[in-house]
């Protein structure tokens, strides 16, 4: 037998069981009430979805091809948006190239437009002043009242002017004849006024003569001023296709030897660069990147490249800006990779470093694929690193995450500053709880600056994240943490 407080104590916990029952059954009947409306959202968001996916895929040449069935119906949500996403990036890359094309032409353009106001005014100053002499030299001359006369007169204009032709010479004597034949006599006119009308005629068509030749004369003009050191800068990008000042810079010192001043590089360069490009010969941007700073970066315009092949009589190469922004479509997203993989490289700890990787993708067991930023890779294993720059969406990145934990067990993430490395943190922190890892994987991450100190080892990375556990680890000594970490 149970004592009162025992069978209080029983009863209590009775009540409260059944309370939890009731509770539970409540939830049940909330979710089954709600299951077919939730269920219909899902259904109708991944309608949007694969109809947003689907008309990004048919505007991709590489999809809509003639006499294929195609089957995006039969793909699942992820991998339809994977397709449409890389769909996408190529459109962006294919954009980026046709404006950088337009901005050639752009220059083209404005070159020809200054050398057509040059033209022009030499045009005025010239038969400007032939006008105002003929006029002086005419002032006292009639009109010749006969055929004979008046031809007579259009051929020394003709003499004068080689564009006024025999068919004109001939309408002026037929409507002459015709005069002379119904005996109309007119006063003495002076003949200015048709000399004016020829002149402007031939102003006219030099104007489309010389506008057709516009590019010629640029260019030789162009020529005429480029000296020996401009020429060489001018063959040393079009031949290397460097982008970087630094690099140009070394280069040219390379070739020309010791036939500059010492002062060469702060002053003289500076100057030639500067020059070359007021004449529209070079295009140039500046950038920042985590160690370096600010990077000045240089191409060739359209008739840059044009006096290129006029000096060398080959095609100047792709400059190498121009295929960062096909493989990255940001400069400074683009060199900051570089930098970095300059870093994997000069630490003599790996065999090849590639970052240039757009055709290099690595296929997947379920089917998609993975371009890394950088490929690492060591006499028995190979490396993969991603530089981000915390811009882009949590979808995204957990995307490449995702891929990433495929086909690698360590994923490496390196960043431009500390507060980016935070955010990343978060993101990586996120993107474990929300998925399922299909394996043993740890994330680290650091930034860019810390990882140099000791590049290819344990010790260059801030943090790592065991993403199958959820833990987190600091491999940051607290004496060597930077002010930003310790907060």
């Amino acid at each position: 037998m149970y004592s009162n407080s025992e069978y209080s104590s029983l009863l209590a916990q009775l009540n409260r069981a059944n309370a939890e029952i009731m509770n539970l059954k409540d939830q049940v009947r909330y979710y089954r009430e709600h299951k077919e409306e939730r269920e219909a959202e899902i259904k109708r968001d991944n309608g949007f979805i694969r109809s947003f996916c689907e008309k990004v895929l048919s505007k991709d040449s590489d999809e809509m091809v003639t006499g294929r069935e195609y089957s995006w119906s039969s793909l699942s949500i992820d991998m339809l948006i994977e397709k449409a996403e890389h769909s996408y990036d190529k459109h962006n890359r294919e954009r980026t190239k046709l404006l950088m094309k337009l901005v050639d032409l752009n220059d083209d353009k404005d070159c020809k437009i200054k050398s057509l106001m040059e033209q022009l005014e030499q045009f005025e100053h010239m038969y400007g002043n032939r006008g105002d002499e003929e006029e002086e030299s005419e002032s006292d001359q009639v009109a010749p009242q006969t055929a004979d006369e008046v031809k007579a007169a259009c051929e020394e204009i003709r003499i004068e002017s080689e564009d006024m032709t025999n068919d004109m010479i001939d309408s002026v004597v037929d409507a002459i004849k015709i005069n002379e034949s119904v005996n109309i006599t007119s006063p003495p006119v002076p003949i200015s006024e048709p000399r004016e009308k020829i002149e402007r005629i031939k102003k006219e068509k030099k104007k489309i003569k010389e506008s057709s030749k516009i590019a010629v004369l640029d260019i030789t003009e162009s020529i005429n001023k480029v000296n020996s050191i401009m020429k060489e800068i001018i063959i040393v990008i079009g031949e290397t296709g460097m982008s970087v000042y630094t690099e140009i810079l070394d280069e040219v010192l390379n070739r020309i030897g010791d036939t500059l001043s010492s002062d060469f590089k702060d002053k003289q360069v500076r100057r030639h660069f500067k020059f070359l490009e007021d004449q529209h010969l070079i295009h140039k941007d500046s950038i920042t990147t985590p160690l370096k700073g600010i990077v000045c970066l240089a191409r060739l315009t359209a008739i840059g490249g044009m006096i290129y092949k006029e000096f060398t009589g080959k095609t100047a190469v792709t400059a190498e800006k121009d295929l960062v922004i096909q493989e990255h479509d940001n400069l400074e997203h683009g060199y900051g990779i570089k930098e970095f993989a300059e870093i994997l490289e000069n630490c003599g700890k790996y065999k090849n470093v590639c970052w240039m990787n757009g055709r290099k993708k690595i296929e997947l067991k379920n089917g998609s694929y993975v371009i890394p930023d950088i490929i690492a890779e060591k006499e028995k294993h190979t490396e993969y690193f991603e530089y981000e720059r915390a811009t882009h969406s949590f979808p995204d990145m957990r995307v490449k995450l995702n891929k990433l934990s495929s086909l690698t067990q360590y994923i490496n993430i390196v960043a431009p500053k500390i507060a980016q490395v935070k955010t990343l943190l978060e993101v990586v922190q996120k993107w474990a709880e929300e998925s399922e890892i299909p394996r043993k994987c740890f994330v680290r991450l650091s930034t860019v600056k810390y990882y140099s100190d000791s590049p290819g080892t344990y010790k260059a990375w801030m943090y790592e994240y065991d993403a199958e556990n959820k833990v987190l680890k600091s491999l940051i000594p607290q004496k060597d943490a930077p002010k930003e970490v310790i907060e």
